[in-house]
């Protein structure tokens, strides 16, 4: 009889709102932590900002992932020299360690070290939206999926990726955007997975297990999650391409001790 109740909360009108209240209070607060720490002149408010890892976490500036791409792509010098350290634009001196798209895609948009707070805050807040998007397309409930949101949104993991900017956030958007694509029906959905894929591979290599995995799965998931084969097929060429781009580069990014974390894993 208990249960009986529990599910009917968890499903009722109350139940749902309080689910959203949750979720858009406590999204409210991400963004409020990120546009803080991009705002030198909201400095007052900063010892709000991301309160959950002020005290264990904070060690470094805010969005210092994000300044080494940020910073680099305006740097003048050849890759081979960023990856061998004779040219360092990093402001923390770190060696560029991230595959040659990571930096290309920060060019061709145009971006530098100006561009580093509100793309930091950009980058949170499409992660936090899609996250958010995430819970309540897969979980039943809203009340459920509110508070588990919530749960996410403060946990220290997930703070400390967005108020790092953590490079990993960029592979996270290509990849969600990739899952669209591949089970999309549209006409155009098998060049948007050829990009995609490409993109996130040529960015990290890991996504590429992923498209491999896809591939093997057998016909019958393949029908219930609506995945069309040719989807799969140009998704998968997309990342061996992004494959062959980084390996020209692996030999020089792999000298780095960090290569392992940027580059791959």
């Amino acid at each position: 009889m208990k249960d009986r109740k529990i599910q009917k909360f968890l499903f009722s009108d109350i139940g749902n709102r309080l689910g959203y209240l949750l979720a858009g209070s406590s999204f409210l607060y991400v963004f409020f932590s990120l546009v803080v720490q991009a705002v030198p002149s909201l400095q007052e408010w900063q010892g709000l900002a991301f309160a959950p890892i002020r005290q264990v976490a904070m060690a470094s500036p805010p969005f210092a992932d994000l300044a080494m791409l940020t910073h680099s792509a305006r740097c003048d010098g050849s890759l081979s020299n960023l990856f061998d350290g004779r040219v360092n634009c990093d402001p923390y001196g770190r060696l560029f360690t991230y595959p040659p798209m990571a930096l290309w895609m920060f060019r061709v948009l145009g971006l530098s070290s100006a561009s580093l707070g509100w793309v930091g805050v950009v980058l949170g807040t499409a992660v936090a939206l899609l996250t958010g998007a995430l819970f309540f397309t897969l979980i039943p409930s809203a009340a459920v999926a509110g508070l588990l949101l919530a749960l996410t949104f403060l946990s220290l993991p997930f703070q400390l990726a967005l108020e790092r900017a953590n490079n990993d956030l960029i592979v996270f958007l290509l990849l969600a955007l990739l899952a669209l694509a591949l089970s999309s029906q549209r006409r155009r959905s098998a060049a948007a997975a050829a990009t995609l894929a490409f993109l996130a591979v040529a960015t990290k290599i890991l996504p590429l297990f992923g498209l491999v995995a896809t591939q093997l799965l057998p016909a019958a998931v393949r029908s219930k999650a609506r995945l069309p084969v040719r989807n799969l097929r140009w998704g998968l060429l997309g990342g061996v391409a992004g494959l062959s781009l980084v390996l020209p580069w692996l030999g020089l990014i792999l000298q780095s001790p960090r290569a392992g974390s940027s580059a791959i894993g």
